[in-house]
């Protein structure tokens, strides 16, 4: 790898994966921080700057997501192709689940039924059912998708497809890096 190349994973790679998330003990909310070259999150309480505890997970981890109930927290490991899911309440690694090749950016639905992980390698998205943590699909979009940060979203802006008429949905975005908006997939079947 030659120094541009390290440089611009090292660009993507420290791209803050920040989480914030009201306490579930404390009243002071955490920001979950992962730590891509010791393999481990730090658990930051915002209200002392202080870590207050470092949760070891798989390896090269970069995205991080926190469900709406504020209960887990899934992180992205690019270099094991695996999804850590925190449970907050102990700062501990409730379970591991494998999705595909170069895991970066994840989101959690806002029913917080499903996490959507993009997948820089394969090309697509891995979709985990989080009552079961287990990988229910992957569906395929535009070369080197590297979502950070919220990537599901309502589709309050889009006409409704003809015949739909249910008012709602949610759809995936993915960018490519370097290029604008790559990818758009829509599947109230699948992804809502």
């Amino acid at each position: 790898m030659n120094i541009c190349s390290r440089g611009i994973v090292l660009l993507a790679v420290m791209a803050i994966a920040i989480a914030v998330l009201p306490g579930i003990a404390m009243s002071a909310p955490f920001a979950y921080i992962s730590n891509a070259w010791s393999d481990n999150v730090s658990v930051i309480d915002t209200a002392t700057n202080s870590v207050v505890a470092t949760v070891a997970v798989g390896s090269g981890p970069t995205g991080v997501a926190v469900n709406p109930a504020d209960t887990r927290v899934y992180v992205t490991n690019r270099t094991s192709n695996t999804v850590s899911v925190i449970e907050t309440a102990t700062n501990t690694v409730l379970d591991t689940v494998a999705v595909g090749n170069g895991p970066i950016g994840v989101a959690v639905h806002p029913a917080g039924t499903r996490v959507y992980v993009a997948n820089l390698n394969d090309a697509n998205v891995s979709i985990i059912d989080t009552s079961t943590n287990l990988l229910i699909a992957a569906i395929a979009v535009g070369n080197g998708p590297g979502a950070f940060g919220d990537f599901i979203g309502p589709e309050a802006e889009e006409p409704e497809p003809e015949g739909d008429g249910d008012g709602g949905g949610c759809f995936i975005a993915t960018a490519a890096y370097g290029t604008p908006l790559a990818s758009k997939v829509r599947s109230r079947e699948t992804v809502c």
